[in-house]
């Protein structure tokens, strides 16, 4: 592609990338700029005037001379250039492709010169409607933003003259906008010299009698453009159903319009948006809307009432929701009438009609926050629950292991005792008692001792209680009891 054609010296910066497109009067290309670690990237459309030399010399033949062909094709350029400056001005809209330059360069022929028109890089509208569904409010607010383009291009008296889905972009934040301005328009006016294939689904019946262009004219095109998104992309007077279109279905449906038959509603369209469509393409230019302005407050209007009833449906889903779980959470289905002070009658289970009744313009709970806090309630509890048990296992597992230990102790304890006290003498049995510290035993081991002394001789269980008669509950001890 880079070898096909060479940019303007001015922009000896930018470089081909790609091509992006062509039309009937040149090639549109992608290119690209960098500074530094900067990248930029735009779009470069090259109108050759005149685009080849059969339409040159197609031309000459209603000329004298050389001369007069060179001054036609001046001429051609100037008015072309013209209205490229009017669109430089309006460079920043939003509906609005940006041009960011343009530059001219002669012709090698000498007859002529080819328009190199830098412009942002936008995404095209047939990509985009490939890839997502054109519902009715999608639909509007494409002709909204349309019409908002027309209304600027009325202010500085330009007529578009080839409105159509390929001129039709799409940012990257969702704004539609119109671009290639004038170009074939203003070129096919002049010439004479091209058939009308490729735009002639979208043309106005007088352009086909060669009447003079008007801003309803882009109108009435652009009316057309929104029929056929509405119409699984079929022409008026096509079946929309219809799979397979042959060009005979075509020009059929094309004479039927040209001779002002009135077009059959779209497969997808309400009244409301089937009325706006009838006025944008009425037969007689005066029966259209007055300007884009016009068109476009209707549009505007429509998409409120849209947006006001698909608000209201909502609404209504929502309290038929909310009513069915009202009767299941009560178990009752029974309802009665309640008057609030706004004179609204509602009708609501026991339960709902009390609050009513309290709160003036009562508003019902919007449908889900109950059933998310019943959801956040349970969780909360099976949480509960289950730290409670963790807490109580482990108190009985500390507890359990305290007791464990505490009888080894105690079995460690007097069997040490007892096999010291059974092999020794008096004496030793005085010495062991003391260190063994027996005073400061529980009442809980007199048991255990008196067992002890059941296992001595009577001079050593004599001795051991004259040790232990100075203890707290030596009293509970004797030979007597054991």
């Amino acid at each position: 592609m880079k070898n096909e054609i060479m940019l303007p010296r001015q922009w000896e910066d930018w470089e081909i990338i790609e091509s992006i497109g062509s039309g009937a009067y040149g090639q549109v290309y992608k290119v690209r700029r960098r500074i530094g670690m900067v990248e930029t990237i735009s779009a470069v459309k090259v109108v050759s005037i005149p685009y080849d030399f059969q339409e040159a010399e197609y031309v000459a033949r209603d000329l004298p001379d050389m001369e007069a062909l060179r001054d036609y094709y001046a001429k051609l350029v100037d008015d072309y250039v013209r209205e490229i400056r009017a669109m430089v001005s309006l460079e920043g809209l939003t509906n609005i492709v940006s041009i960011e330059d343009y530059a001219i360069e002669p012709q090698v022929t000498g007859v002529g010169s080819c328009i190199f028109i830098r412009m942002e890089y936008l995404q095209s509208f047939p990509e985009y409607a490939a890839a997502h569904k054109m519902t009715e409010p999608e639909v509007i607010r494409l002709g909204i933003d349309m019409c908002t383009a027309l209304s600027y291009c009325e202010d500085i008296k330009l007529v578009h003259r080839d409105i159509k889905p390929d001129n039709i972009f799409i940012s990257k934040h969702g704004d539609f906008k119109l671009g290639d301005f004038g170009i074939a328009g203003r070129i096919d006016n002049l010439t004479k010299t091209t058939s009308l294939k490729g735009t002639s689904s979208y043309m106005a019946p007088e352009v086909f009698t060669e009447q003079t262009y008007s801003a309803k004219t882009d109108l009435y095109a652009l009316g057309l453009v929104l029929y056929r998104l509405l119409n699984n992309n079929k022409d008026a007077f096509i079946n929309p159903m219809k799979q397979l279109v042959y060009a005979r279905d075509r020009e059929e449906a094309l004479q039927r319009r040209l001779r002002g038959d009135t077009l059959p509603r779209p497969a997808a369209c309400s009244d409301e948006m089937y009325a706006v469509l009838l006025k944008a393409c009425a037969f007689r230019p005066e029966d259209r809307y007055s300007s884009a302005k016009d068109m476009r407050n209707s549009l505007v209007i429509l998409a409120k009432n849209q947006t006001a009833e698909s608000s209201e449906d909502h609404t209504e889903r929502n309290k038929e929701a909310v009513g069915e779980e009202d009767n299941t959470e009560s178990g009752s289905f029974w309802r009665i009438p309640v008057t609030l002070d706004s004179g609204e009658e509602r009708s609501g289970t026991g339960q709902d009609s009390v609050h009513q009744g309290k709160l003036p313009g009562y508003t019902r709970r919007k449908p889900g926050n109950d059933g998310r806090k019943r959801a956040f309630a349970a969780t909360a509890a099976i949480l509960t629950i289950a730290a409670c048990i963790l807490v109580i296992s482990y108190v009985w597992w500390w507890n359990r292991q305290r007791e464990v230990r505490s009888g080894t102790n105690q079995t460690e304890s007097s069997l040490t005792e007892h096999t010291i006290l059974s092999s020794s003498s008096p004496a030793d049995i005085a010495f062991y008692s003391k260190l063994f510290d027996v005073s400061q035993m529980a009442e809980t081991k007199i048991e255990g001792y008196r067992r002890i002394l059941w296992t001595l001789s009577p001079e050593e269980a004599q001795a051991l209680l004259s040790v232990w008669s100075t203890t707290p509950f030596s009293a509970g001890i004797s030979l007597t009891g054991c």
